[in-house]
């Protein structure tokens, strides 16, 4: 792989080999990259730049990753092509900020109120808010997973006993 870095840089300069490499760094650390955030711009269009294709796609595959690129939705990521690839696990607090989010995201978009390319505008006490409902004690959804256990229940049931 340094042979692949030293050519780009002897190709199209250091300056691109430095995107390169930064480009690298952020999908390895976050895994995806959305050309929508405007912090990101330079590592989106790097990973999609088709003269550095084979070089990302070579290094990702060599850490076990196969990268996704999807010009229309303007994404690109990568995914662990194995399990034995040692991902990174959320903590407790980012998971619930992240269903929080969702939740949240649903929420608006059932609504109608998104913009551009889906995105949702949400301040912080928004969130809290959500947050709040979703973790009261009774809350709205906690009966509406009820709901939905039960329902699912009826519609596959389990075997008891032995044979489950």
């Amino acid at each position: 792989m340094l042979s692949e870095f030293e050519n780009v840089e002897r190709s199209f300069g250091a300056e691109k080999a430095a995107d390169l490499r930064k480009a690298q760094h952020f999908l390895l650390r976050r895994q995806f990259v959305f050309a929508g955030d405007p912090r990101t711009g330079t590592v989106y269009n790097t990973i999609m730049d088709g003269r550095f294709r084979d070089v990302v796609d070579g290094f990702f595959d060599s850490c076990g990753y196969r990268v996704h690129r999807d010009p229309e939705a303007q994404w690109a990521g990568i995914v662990a092509m194995d399990e034995d690839v040692p991902l990174p696990r959320m903590k407790l607090d980012e998971t619930i900020v992240m269903l929080v989010l969702a939740a949240y995201w649903q929420q608006e978009v059932n609504v109608g109120a998104v913009e551009d390319r889906a995105v949702v505008v949400a301040t912080l006490n928004d969130l809290f808010d959500r947050y709040r409902e979703m973790a009261q004690h009774g809350g709205d959804a906690l009966q509406r997973l009820e709901r939905y256990v039960r329902s699912e229940e009826a519609r596959f049931p389990q075997p008891a006993g032995d044979e489950a």
